[in-house]
């Protein structure tokens, strides 16, 4: 029963059949991977779930003509191409690329002939949100359901043997039969030490707040560039305490932006990353505060990532959580609906911006414990850490070194993608020269104050979940700029960010970070601490602005 349980963790996609034979299943591991397999292992078996127990569950239909789509993205960020930033509208990309209407719509007939509800469909056809109780999952995907006692203590849910559909139809993924692996956001209170010298930001203690962040990263960027006219997607797995922010714009002493709150169906949300969303929404308000923040909130990353891609409402998404622990555990662990979500988003000229990860080096072989999932994908930006320094509080930037628990190495998952291509990688220690590095740019992962709505007030965070609104915002202000002088939003930016980098661009746009770190110490250019560092301002603006020469 466990080694079926342990299947059943993994994250599941059905291969194309032949319309004369029965669906065939194959096993994608980026579920859970090593780590979840040693836990499965270890688990106790509790109880059945209970029958009447309604359960949330999301499918994927593969996307079609990938091999076009691969050819259109490469189009749309090749400077030489008449299609250079001519971004895809969501209709469009579903004409093109998405699943067939008659196959989404006999996924849905057999979801309802199962007794299954059908919660939420998908424009791009990439998506179908059912619940139903546990008996209707039971008897719509043969399995039993099982509680076990997980390794940490609590207790998790898996079928008792891998899920299997009675319908001759290819579906990509099927997330929400097992939790065992929980989203981690990647943000927590700073640890005894972790100030940096001098400790001057304006919060509480000398911590980081407010104006400190334009202070520091925004050097020359006047003060009308603040985001105006462009819309942010912050992703979030948890409910939050409005109060918190609320409070931080008084305290310090900026205006509110404008904030909506987005749920995304699935199951039922609770406050467990309450000071994550806040410190998204405090850092990315105060980056831009002219711009107009959409917290997504739900409890399926695939489903909130559709949403944001479908509503195609912000051209920047930030990205504080990571999930599926053990997603680098080898190619198989590619999660394919996921990816022709970024896929799409990329097609939209929608940038991602995603934390690298606060429990240091991605690990070089199988078995590593980090949850890395989304950060290594080849269409996001990760985003690593570092520690700031400014002479006074609101100060201009001073100084920054890598933060020595920030995440970042090689891609266990993807190879080496375009934009990285002909850097000479036996020089930078622990890059592959033929795998996805990271991360691709960093910002401030310590020393941050975040106001979750504690009656005892504010407290300092650390994490590089600090890192993916900020470079989220600044996007936004590189977008309102381009919107000014009538070009079409950037995209995903680390086609632009690698040409920068490699010299044919301004070589001034980032803060190159030379020091700190641990076993991938930051050295000048590009490392695996700190990708290309952080902002410049006016200088990283005029960077992404001007007119591109050349191709990555």
């Amino acid at each position: 029963m466990l080694a079926r349980a342990l299947l059943s963790m993994l994250v599941l996609t059905l291969a194309p059949s032949l319309r004369a034979e029965p669906p065939v299943i194959r096993f994608l591991p980026q579920a859970s991977g090593a780590a979840a397999l040693r836990g499965v292992a270890e688990s106790i078996p509790l109880s059945r779930v209970d029958a009447v127990e309604r359960l949330a569950v999301a499918i994927g239909l593969p996307a079609r003509n990938q091999p076009e789509l691969s050819a259109l993205l490469r189009e749309l960020h090749d400077p030489a191409s008449p299609a250079y930033h001519a971004w895809l509208t969501p209709e469009a990309f579903t004409a093109r690329f998405g699943p067939a209407e008659a196959d989404y719509a006999r996924l849905t007939a057999w979801a309802e002939a199962m007794g299954l509800r059908v919660v939420e469909t998908a424009p791009n056809r990439l998506m179908l949100n059912l619940s139903g109780t546990t008996a209707d999952i039971e008897h719509a995907f043969g399995v039993r359901m099982h509680r076990y006692q997980h390794p940490s203590g609590r207790s998790f849910r898996s079928p008792d043997r891998p899920p299997s559909l009675d319908l001759d139809l290819p579906v990509a993924t099927i997330d929400g039969l097992n939790d065992f692996c929980r989203p981690a956001p990647q943000a927590e209170p700073a640890g005894p030490g972790s100030a940096p010298v001098p400790n001057s930001g304006s919060g509480a203690g000398g911590t980081c707040m407010g104006q400190d962040f334009r202070a520091a990263y925004c050097a020359g960027v006047p003060a009308t560039t603040n985001g105006a006219g462009q819309n942010i997607a912050l992703l979030q797995f948890s409910t939050y305490d409005h109060a918190g922010p609320r409070r931080y714009w008084m305290d310090a002493a900026m205006a509110a932006p404008a904030v909506t709150d987005v749920p995304v169906a699935g199951g039922a949300l609770d406050s467990f990353g309450n000071a994550e969303v806040a410190l998204d929404i405090e850092i990315a308000g105060a980056m831009a505060p002219g711009a107009h923040l959409f917290v997504y909130m739900g409890t399926d990353g695939n489903s909130i990532l559709n949403r944001i891609a479908t509503d195609n409402t912000c051209r920047q998404v930030g990205i504080s959580w990571l999930w599926k622990t053990g997603a680098m555990d080898g190619p198989g662990s590619v999660d394919p609906t996921q990816d022709a979500i970024f896929r799409q988003m990329d097609a939209q000229g929608i940038a991602c911006f995603v934390s690298a990860g606060d429990s240091g080096p991605w690990s070089p072989g199988p078995g590593h414990a980090n949850a890395v999932n989304p950060a290594d994908e080849p269409t996001v930006t990760c985003v690593g850490g570092t520690v700031l320094a400014t002479p006074a509080p609101g100060g201009p930037w001073s100084g920054e070194t890598a933060w020595p628990q920030g995440g970042g190495g090689s891609s266990r998952r993807y190879p080496l993608p375009a934009y990285q291509a002909g850097m000479a990688w036996a020089r930078i220690p622990g890059a592959s020269p033929n795998r996805r590095n990271a991360p691709d740019v960093a910002a401030i992962a310590d020393n941050v104050y975040v106001d979750s709505g504690m009656p005892s007030g504010g407290q300092a965070q650390w994490g590089t979940s600090c890192g993916a609104p900020l470079w989220a915002a600044f996007s936004a202000l590189a977008n309102q700029a381009a919107a000014s002088q009538g070009k079409p939003a950037l995209g995903f930016l680390n086609p632009l960010l690698y040409r920068i980098g490699r010299g044919l661009g301004s070589g001034s746009a980032f803060h190159d970070i030379t020091h700190g770190g641990d076993g991938r110490s930051a050295a000048p250019g590009f490392d695996l601490a700190t990708g290309w560092g952080s902002p410049v301002g006016q200088s990283t603006l005029d960077a992404l602005l001007a007119p591109p020469g050349g191709t990555p």
